[in-house]
């Protein structure tokens, strides 16, 4: 899941710094601003969100490629506890830990985007957007798919950031 997050991060991060539809005309100056926002922004090493979650999933392969035999590991006959080295882990506060961690990272994630009331978020279903790698006409995005309803949305963040106080 990280790693997608990553890959999502770093295509939106692409599209930004270079637009395909811009392709024929990016000079080595383009290059050059991708470059540095690049090495700023997005790689290891440079005390940035992308950085950070580089780093998770760099340790997580070190402790699965490391970590102890799956002897260690094992349901019980019931799927209602996990037992690591021993442990018990109930499955059910398990979930309610990542449901609880979801919410919290979710709110914390729209103070970033300048919204406090629950009535001023923008909500997208996932499961409606169309992105098909198939798809390969230049200047298109799935951000401009009408059928996505995902237009307007940078409008509509810098609208936002300049309501706000400092902004």
């Amino acid at each position: 899941m990280l790693a997608g997050m990553v890959y999502c991060v770093q295509v939106i991060a692409i599209e930004k710094l270079l637009p395909g539809s811009q392709h024929s005309t990016q000079t080595e100056q383009d290059r050059d601003c991708f470059l540095e926002m690049r090495h700023k922004y997005l790689a290891d090493g440079s005390f940035s969100p992308m950085s950070e979650m580089i780093s998770m999933l760099v340790y997580s392969k070190h402790i699965g490629l490391n970590a102890g035999n799956l002897g260690n590991a094992h349901w019980s006959q019931n799927k209602q506890r996990f037992y690591l080295n021993g442990w018990p882990i109930a499955i059910s506060r398990f979930r309610k830990m990542a449901q609880d961690l979801l919410a919290e990272t979710e709110q914390m994630l729209w103070e970033l985007c300048w919204v406090d009331k629950e009535e001023d978020r923008v909500a997208v279903d996932l499961k409606q957007v169309v992105d098909d790698v198939t798809f390969t006409k230049q200047s298109t995005s799935f951000v401009d798919a009408p059928g996505n309803k995902l237009l307007g949305g940078l409008d509509w963040m810098l609208k936002r950031a300049m309501n706000t106080k400092g902004g």
